[in-house]
């Protein structure tokens, strides 16, 4: 608890600074606990290695899935959720439906798509493979998302404020990143 309230008051005094770190601290948490078993270990997260398939921990993998937090989801949440409110005002049902649809409809794929660019970057991937890797992959995350970010959303622009609205993302987002990483890194 003592973690969440930190989280909101440091937001709150100096957005552009902090939401980067606290993108980087739940992708750090999320994106390394679950993963399927793997021959290959680059692709395999590092916690799910120690933990799960009983593996040796693999830092570069740790560091650049949380990287990833920081680099990314948490400057570009940080606009992007800032730049929805500003042109959808309210949190009545038509505002809170459409900001949903954006959401869903324009933001999910950009930024799955996004991570998975970035995650075949930092393999050494080539853009043949990255785009391989998209469009094999895209329409599953995307409709993993759908599963659960229309409801998570639609609490959220209904009743978080958008100071806290991050906060509230990414603490349901590592649970979510557990799916994400186990599609980004399957072969």
């Amino acid at each position: 608890m003592f973690f969440i309230l930190s989280q909101q008051s440091a937001i709150c005094g100096f957005p552009n600074v902090q939401t980067p770190f606290i993108s980087f601290s739940y992708f750090f948490i999320s994106l390394n606990k679950c993963a399927p078993p793997s021959n290959n270990q680059r692709n395999r997260p590092p916690l799910p290695q120690i933990f799960i398939a009983g593996g040796p921990f693999d830092m570069k993998r740790f560091i650049s899935l949380s990287v990833f937090g920081f680099i990314y989801h948490g400057p570009s949440g940080h606009y992007f959720y800032n730049w929805l409110d500003s042109k959808v005002e309210g949190t009545d049902a038509k505002a809170v439906f459409t900001k949903v649809a954006i959401d869903q409809v324009f933001w999910c794929p950009i930024f799955m798509s996004v991570f998975f660019a970035y995650l075949g970057l930092v393999n050494g991937d080539g853009f043949a493979a990255i785009g391989s890797k998209i469009k094999n992959d895209l329409l599953s995350a995307c409709q993993g998302s759908w599963k659960v970010w229309p409801i998570v959303h639609a609490v959220n622009f209904k009743f978080i404020s958008n100071k806290h609205r991050l906060v509230f993302i990414n603490g349901v987002q590592i649970a979510f990143n557990m799916f994400l990483s186990i599609i980004g890194t399957k072969s």
